[in-house]
């Protein structure tokens, strides 16, 4: 994976984990019809971030035939501890996702031009009892125009 598929796995990455953050004080009530929270997404769903809002929690359903930015791949439950750690959760949800990945995709993350990240708890979710960890693909390189479910890509 070169420098700039790296940068903007990682500035992705930041920009869900915040709006992960930012969910667990978004009232539900503030999504609009198109939006979706993030902890209501299915295996194999397809989303836009949205644009040109202030809500930061919702997700823009989409058709996995249509352009689209992610596409959930798999789910998990972290396992229980004592104290939010968030080098340990986020190891967990790697662990968790990298074989997600390729059960799903049909190839190995290390050898696939998609990339992952997860959404995973945030302190104030954990202390709700939050453990789950949602697996998400794009394509660093621009959009996805199909869902990549078997796609080996």
């Amino acid at each position: 994976m070169n420098r700039s598929r790296v940068f903007r796995a990682f500035v992705g990455l930041i920009l869900l984990f915040v709006a992960v953050g930012q969910y667990a004080l978004t009232s539900r009530d503030a999504l609009d019809e198109s939006q979706r929270g993030l902890f209501t997404l299915r295996l194999g769903e397809c989303f836009d971030a949205p644009e040109g809002t202030d809500v930061i929690g919702g997700v823009v359903q989409k058709s996995c035939s249509e352009v689209h930015q992610f596409e959930v791949f798999g789910f998990g439950e972290l396992s229980e501890r004592d104290n939010f750690a968030a080098d340990e959760v986020a190891a967990e949800a790697d662990a968790i996702c990298v074989p997600e990945f390729e059960r799903y995709v049909g190839v190995p993350a290390t050898e696939s031009k998609l990339a992952l990240m997860h959404l995973s708890p945030t302190l104030a979710s954990w202390e709700s009892d939050d453990r789950l960890v949602t697996c998400l693909l794009f394509n660093p390189d621009g959009a996805l125009r199909n869902s990549m479910i078997r796609s080996k890509v």
